[in-house]
């Protein structure tokens, strides 16, 4: 042992608690990074690590130019498959699919000792296999040595991936909510380009939308039986490709991958009158809140096709009246 005590300082001692991270941090080789084994570490840097380790926040320590990562329990599940590798691994090498974002905002801390603080910053990460759609408010903090030079760099984060997602989501089941179907000659093909505008401006949560009506309804020339699906609108596909036929004889199913596909119910009709073809975004896992949106719009749209039709049946109603009258 060192008279300063240094040799003390090792890693079972740094690094000691509960929790499989820390166990991960105990049995790391620090020798074979650029920081070198424990027992070597300046005082900032042991203290800064002291610093992270009990934070119940999502905390991530970057210290030396290769910004080597430290890293709490609560910022683990951060970092999803990257984790364990991300122990004891650089920055830019553990984050490269973002390191362009990320990178100027860690330079900017370690050459001016200026803090960052970014909110609801959208980053593609891969975690789980896939690009993945996420969005995050965190800080960069400058920790500084004894010189006053700045050593390494504290990041606190937070996952607000859930509360974008849902007040985007959110706003597209507001707009829908809005579509009118009292305007127009047309009630019925009206309603189904304002969906369609709708989902044309959510293509973040539906890259592709489809939608077809019984052409008894939709009121196509064709040959084909009354009840025949016909195709009333599409986004982000072309019309008469494989994801958006033009027609669907009565009886056979769409099963197109990456989708979704909803029946369209409406008031006084006892089988479906529509298709809603909802595609899924590769940059996002079909989770519950995602599932739960597709059938908030479906509902949506059951709802605005339901008014559409009745709204024609009283038009129609109300001319025939007039013509009766006029008689």
């Amino acid at each position: 042992m060192t008279a300063s005590g240094e040799a003390s300082w090792s890693a079972e001692r740094l690094f000691a608690g509960p929790g499989e991270t820390r166990e991960r941090l105990r049995r790391h080789d620090w020798a074979a990074t650029p920081l070198g084994p424990v027992e070597t570490w300046s005082v900032e840097l042991r203290a800064a690590v002291r610093t992270v380790l009990p934070s119940a926040v999502p905390m991530l320590l970057w210290w030396g130019p290769d910004l080597v990562q430290i890293f709490n329990d609560a910022y683990t599940p951060v970092l999803g498959e990257k984790y364990p590798a991300a122990v004891g691994e650089p920055g830019a090498q553990c984050w490269a699919e973002v390191w362009d974002e990320l990178g100027p905002l860690a330079e900017q801390a370690l050459a001016g000792g200026e803090a960052t603080y970014m909110e609801n910053q959208q980053l593609f990460l891969r975690r789980h296999g896939y690009l993945e759609e996420t969005y995050w408010t965190f800080s960069y903090s400058p920790v500084h040595d004894e010189g006053g030079n700045v050593a390494g760099v504290f990041v606190a984060t937070t996952d607000v991936t859930t509360r974008v997602l849902g007040e985007r989501r959110l706003e597209t089941l507001r707009r829908l909510g809005m579509v009118s179907t009292a305007e127009g000659d047309d009630p019925i093909a009206d309603s189904c380009q304002a969906v369609m505008e709708v989902l044309a401006d959510s293509s973040d949560d539906v890259p592709v939308a489809v939608m077809y009506l019984r052409e008894d309804i939709a009121g196509a020339a064709g040959n084909g039986a009354p009840h025949d699906l016909v195709l009333v609108g599409a986004v982000g596909t072309d019309r008469g490709t494989e994801l958006a036929p033009r027609r669907i004889a009565a009886g056979e199913g769409i099963h197109p991958a990456d989708a979704r596909v909803y029946p369209l119910v409406v008031t006084g009709d006892s089988e479906p009158v529509g298709l809603l073809v909802l595609g899924i975004s590769a940059c996002r896992a079909f989770d519950d809140a995602y599932r739960s949106f597709f059938e908030l719009v479906a509902a949506k749209v059951s709802t605005l096709t339901s008014d559409a039709l009745a709204f024609e049946f009283e038009r129609d109603r109300a001319a025939a009246l007039a013509e009766l009258d006029t008689a």
